[in-house]
Protein backbone atom coordinates (compact mmCIF):
# COMPACT_ATOMS: atom_id res chain seq x y z
CA UNK A 1 0.00 0.00 0.00
CA UNK A 2 2.51 2.17 0.92
CA UNK A 3 4.80 1.68 -2.62
CA UNK A 4 1.34 2.25 -4.31
CA UNK A 5 1.11 5.94 -2.81
CA UNK A 6 4.24 6.90 -3.43
CA UNK A 7 4.01 5.81 -6.85
CA UNK A 8 1.04 7.64 -7.23
CA UNK A 9 2.51 10.60 -5.69
CA UNK A 10 5.44 10.43 -8.34
CA UNK A 11 2.48 10.33 -11.04
CA UNK A 12 0.72 13.40 -9.80
CA UNK A 13 4.37 15.10 -9.64
CA UNK A 14 4.82 14.10 -13.40
CA UNK A 15 1.46 15.42 -14.90
CA UNK A 16 1.79 18.61 -12.61
CA UNK A 17 5.31 18.96 -14.10
CA UNK A 18 4.21 18.75 -17.52
CA UNK A 19 1.22 20.67 -16.96
CA UNK A 20 3.51 23.26 -15.97
CA UNK A 21 5.64 22.61 -18.61
CA UNK A 22 3.50 22.84 -21.56
CA UNK A 23 2.13 25.91 -19.93
CA UNK A 24 4.81 27.84 -20.05
CA UNK A 25 5.39 27.27 -23.49
CA UNK A 26 2.19 28.00 -24.96
CA UNK A 27 2.64 31.39 -22.69
CA UNK A 28 6.29 32.04 -24.61
CA UNK A 29 4.75 31.02 -28.13
CA UNK A 30 1.70 33.16 -27.37
CA UNK A 31 4.05 36.50 -27.59
CA UNK A 32 5.80 35.31 -30.77
CA UNK A 33 5.03 37.47 -33.56
CA UNK A 34 2.47 34.60 -35.59
CA UNK A 35 4.54 35.10 -39.20
CA UNK A 36 7.55 34.35 -37.18
CA UNK A 37 6.06 31.46 -35.03
CA UNK A 38 4.58 29.98 -37.93
CA UNK A 39 7.58 30.31 -40.05
CA UNK A 40 9.73 28.57 -37.25
CA UNK A 41 7.02 25.90 -36.35
CA UNK A 42 8.07 22.42 -36.84
CA UNK A 43 7.00 21.12 -40.20
CA UNK A 44 6.16 17.72 -41.62
CA UNK A 45 9.46 15.73 -43.45
CA UNK A 46 9.65 16.74 -47.06
CA UNK A 47 8.30 20.50 -46.61
CA UNK A 48 11.01 22.15 -47.36
CA UNK A 49 12.77 22.53 -50.71
CA UNK A 50 16.51 21.71 -50.33
CA UNK A 51 18.09 22.14 -53.61
CA UNK A 52 20.58 24.63 -52.81
CA UNK A 53 22.92 25.65 -50.32
CA UNK A 54 20.77 28.64 -49.39
CA UNK A 55 17.45 26.90 -49.27
CA UNK A 56 19.27 24.09 -46.77
CA UNK A 57 20.31 26.97 -44.51
CA UNK A 58 17.11 28.91 -44.28
CA UNK A 59 14.52 25.83 -44.36
CA UNK A 60 12.45 25.79 -41.08
CA UNK A 61 12.72 22.68 -38.92
CA UNK A 62 11.27 19.17 -39.56
CA UNK A 63 10.35 16.09 -38.28
CA UNK A 64 12.91 14.23 -38.55
CA UNK A 65 15.12 16.78 -38.98
CA UNK A 66 17.17 17.89 -42.34
CA UNK A 67 20.75 16.24 -42.12
CA UNK A 68 23.22 19.76 -42.26
CA UNK A 69 26.51 18.52 -42.00
CA UNK A 70 28.92 20.54 -39.90
CA UNK A 71 30.85 22.45 -42.59
CA UNK A 72 27.47 23.64 -44.14
CA UNK A 73 26.30 24.95 -39.98
CA UNK A 74 30.25 26.65 -40.16
CA UNK A 75 30.13 28.40 -43.61
CA UNK A 76 26.15 29.56 -42.56
CA UNK A 77 27.48 30.79 -39.04
CA UNK A 78 30.26 32.55 -40.47
CA UNK A 79 28.75 35.72 -41.59
CA UNK A 80 26.29 35.81 -38.74
CA UNK A 81 29.53 35.91 -36.82
CA UNK A 82 31.06 38.67 -38.93
CA UNK A 83 27.93 40.52 -38.38
CA UNK A 84 27.74 40.77 -34.14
Amino acid sequence: PARASVLHANAIDEDAISDFCQGTNAFWKSLIIPVVRDYADVKPKGTADVDDFFSVVTAAPETPGIPRPVWLTIAASVPTGLIW
